[in-house]
């Protein structure tokens, strides 16, 4: 790619691949005569690495495992930190979850002192984000925890401290009765089909002493315990109404390999910092779709391209970098036909060959947007403060000059257009000229996620409200399900219903609420509710 002498600044010509006559030849070129500084160079050695271990390693097992005995699942995943830039590291983890539908399940494994370092060892909202990856990464295939926290966890095998912004602390994790229900209960509403927990008894001797157990030290049965063994009960009480359920999202948050590489390849340069970008911009907008009650799912270009695209109300773009002209010919066509996309920055840098993406007039950008993206600015307060209304920005921004799309917010003191909307179609298109979930991803940006959400929702009705708690939903033919979240102090809360019910019930007690009454939510706990449909 990009060798063709057309491009100032990479080395390499293409005559010398063209004179590769052996894979030693390539091998050799690969390192003399290739761009080194050419993005799509990179992006391909990640793809292929990925491409290969699948081939090579998933679905052989696969097939040898099929051969001995096609009775006998084969499972693949594996100890994820969910919030590691796999794509940097040449691991597709959809691509693995998609060969799961010939071969068994796909199942991450879930840890608080091993997984979480990236969220800065929060719990509710990131166990919920990892979960739902995985299950959205595997839609329509058998997805559950396999191995995951069972108890508290301190030292725990020389994870800590190697984060550098707590060189001074251990990542440590207490885990009561409410802290199992919280883990439980998000992984349940993230839509796996079971869970497994490491462990019964904590480990007696080795570098994660004393650790994991659902027995406290003495082998003494737990309240954690306890609870554990109640939510178990009532998800196989329930569990073909769980497996049948569906989470019916209204928005569908956009994640994609190909920019999770690109932005990688940007980082080779001793810039590491960008490949954790994307995960970064991810988690600020599931944040603020989690903080909002608004059902989501994650959603991929390869799941655009089988159709699922119906599926979600609006899909939102989070710092995608590189678009191709696959993936805005998706785009295109999905708002035509009555979807909603919004893409904040920084986005539509680069093209999928990791080239300037041209946005002027007759593009496929424009024609989707509306706008031409004449040029990128750079917020920062320190020395060039720039505000939508009273949110303060910073980090990229954008020079926007719309040709057919709308202006529903200007830059407040620089003047010009901040935020657009054009119709295509039957549907709409977005930009929003802020680095907005970039600077979600760590809590407490509370008016910029308000933002996110209001552009995402555009005045379409929710199907439930609950405020105060964090609430999510599965549909089931018989019952919906809600498993409301709480990570704050015991309180008292309402579940407001848009749609007619039937009688509600605590799914692990069976004890009988009025919906029109307050909930009480335990401290740092949860509530599993159980309504049937009428």
């Amino acid at each position: 790619w990009n060798c063709d002498g057309s491009h100032v600044g990479l080395a390499g010509p293409r005559e010398a691949a063209q004179n590769w006559q052996s894979w030693e030849d390539v091998e050799q070129g690969l390192d003399t005569d290739i761009a080194t500084k050419d993005y799509s160079h990179y992006c391909d050695f990640m793809r292929f690495r990925a491409e290969t271990f699948i081939d090579s390693a998933i679905k052989a097992k696969i097939e040898s495992q099929q051969l001995t005995d096609p009775n006998v699942p084969v499972r693949a995943g594996g100890e994820m930190g969910i919030f590691l830039p796999f794509a940097s590291r040449g691991t597709d983890m959809e691509g693995i979850a998609r060969a799961m539908a010939e071969g068994g399940s796909f199942y991450p494994s879930i840890h608080l002192t091993w997984h979480f370092e990236e969220a800065f060892y929060e719990v509710a909202r990131p166990v919920y984000m990892q979960a739902a990856l995985t299950t959205d990464w595997a839609k329509g295939i058998w997805s559950a925890t396999w191995e995951s926290s069972g108890g508290p966890s301190w030292f725990s095998g020389g994870k800590s401290p190697f984060v550098k912004w707590a060189q001074d602390k251990t990542p440590g994790f207490t885990c009561h009765e409410g802290t199992q229900t919280i883990l439980m209960l998000s992984w349940l509403a993230a839509g796996y089909r079971g869970f497994g927990l490491w462990s019964w008894n904590q480990r007696t001797a080795g570098w994660e002493t004393g650790e994991f157990g659902l027995l406290d030290r003495n082998r003494k049965v737990t309240k954690r315990a306890r609870r554990a063994g109640d939510i178990g009960k009532a998800a196989r009480k329930f569990r073909r109404e769980l497996w049948e359920s569906d989470k019916q999202p209204q928005v569908g948050v956009l994640q994609d390999f190909d920019n999770e590489a690109m932005w990688a390849a940007m980082g080779i340069m001793g810039r590491d910092i960008y490949k954790s970008q994307p995960i970064r911009a991810r988690m600020g907008a599931s944040r603020a779709l989690i903080n909002g009650n608004i059902p989501w799912e994650h959603v991929t270009p390869r799941q655009l391209a089988d159709g699922l695209g119906a599926r979600y109300e609006s899909i939102y773009l989070p710092a995608f970098i590189s678009l191709s002209d696959d993936l805005l010919d998706m785009l295109i066509a999905y708002v035509e036909e009555g979807g909603r996309v919004i893409m904040d920055m920084p986005s539509a840098y680069l093209d999928g060959y990791g080239r300037t993406l041209y946005t002027d007039e007759g593009t496929r950008f424009e024609k989707l947007f509306g706008t031409v993206l004449n040029e990128y600015g750079y917020a920062r307060e320190i020395n060039n403060a720039w505000t939508i209304g009273d949110i303060p920005l910073e980090g990229f921004t954008a020079e926007l000059t719309p040709t057919t799309a709308k202006v529903l917010a200007s830059y407040t003191d620089q003047g010009g257009a901040a935020i657009t909307e054009n119709s295509l179609g039957k549907g709409t298109a977005v930009i929003l000229g802020a680095e907005a979930s970039l600077n979600c991803h760590k809590p407490g940006n509370d008016k910029m996620e308000t933002l996110i959400r209001d552009l995402c929702v555009n005045d379409q009705p929710l199907p439930f409200a609950c405020e105060g708690a964090l609430a999510y939903r599965l549909v089931a033919p018989q019952a919906t399900h809600y498993f409301l979240i709480n990570d704050g102090p015991a309180k008292e809360v309402v579940l407001n219903l848009r749609d007619a019910t039937g009688t509600c019930t605590d799914a692990l007690s069976g004890e009988v609420l009025n919906l029109d009454q307050p909930i009480a939510i335990e401290r740092e706990g949860g509530r599993w509710l159980r309504v049937e449909n009428v």
